[in-house]
Parts: C-alpha cells; structure tokens; sequence
C-alpha cells in the first residue's frame, strides 16, 4: 500500500510542475530577411614552367691571319689578326609562372682542333647562368619574356679542313 500511495503521490506532483514555452515570432504576412555574409579565402597557385629554346645556325668560320711574303727576310709573316665569324644564336622563350634560368655548357668534342669554348653574350659563359623573367606580369594575361643569345666558338682552331666538322657540344639546361 505504501508503494501505491508514493506512485500516486508523485503523478500528482508531476501535474503540479510548470514547464515555460517560447514561441518564434512568425510573420503570418510580409517578408523575413538574413544578413548574408562572406570571405575571402585564397587558392593556391600551382605554378607551370614552359620554355622554348631555338637553335640558330652553330656552323662556324675561323679565318686565320693573313699570310704577306716578306721579300727582305724571304718568309711569310702574318699580318693582321685571326678571328671567328658567323656568330650562332639561341633565342630562349619563357612562357612560365615563374623566372627562369639558362645555363650553357660546351664539351669538346675529341679531336677539337684548338676550340677550347664558347662565348655567350661576348663574354666567357656566367657559371651561375642567365635569368630570363616570368611571363606573370602581374595583369590578367601575361607576355612570354624572350631573351637572345650570342655563342662564338674560342680558341684558335689548328683545323685545316674546309668542310664543317664537328668540335664539340654546346648544352643548356634550364632550371
């Protein structure tokens, strides 16, 4: 009996708690708005490298110094000064995102006959190479950056043949 009266004294206390309820406001007519909000967030940028390198004409002449009789001492002396000719050129194209750079190289070939190098630009090849700028300007559409190289052979070339043969070769690598 004691278990039945605690039952019933506790559903009568249950029916005696409040419970508070809100409701939402609810237009029933007219429109409702939100705050729409937002923000940036920057993508990465995955960068692309292209270049084009084109190989102008690597075919060159050595005229050596010219020979004058000498009609005191009965010899041939030289006169004036020997000299490469036909200067070869590389024009090397960057299309990437980024700067690039162009570093040459000469091996010479076995039989070389006195070509020791070449010159790049007129001077001895620049160990740490040649930049060439991106082709990112910083404007919506960018412009391929195109940079022209002058290669003359050095040395004094011992070759007496007048048919092009082979000294040596010329590499670039672009990093």
């Amino acid at each position: 009996m004691k278990k039945l009266f605690a039952i019933l004294m506790a559903v009568a206390l249950l029916c005696t708690m409040s419970v508070t309820a809100f409701a939402a406001d609810v237009a029933t007519t007219g429109n409702t708005s939100a705050d729409l909000t937002v923000k940036y967030s920057s993508g990465s940028k995955v960068h692309a490298y292209a270049a084009t390198i084109e190989w102008g004409s690597m075919e060159f002449t050595y005229t050596s110094a010219a020979q004058k009789w000498d009609t005191e001492n009965l010899q041939w002396t030289t006169d004036g000064t020997a000299a490469w000719s036909n200067a070869g050129t590389v024009k090397i194209t960057n299309r990437s995102s980024q700067a690039i750079t162009a570093k040459f190289g000469f091996t010479a070939a076995e039989n070389a006959n006195g070509v020791t190098d070449i010159t790049v630009n007129g001077a001895a090849i620049v160990a740490d190479g040649y930049s060439i700028a991106s082709a990112d300007t910083g404007a919506a559409t960018g412009t391929a950056q195109t940079q022209t190289f002058s290669i003359l052979p050095t040395g004094e070339y011992t070759g007496t043949n007048t048919d092009a043969v082979k000294v040596g070769t010329i590499t670039i690598t672009l990093e």
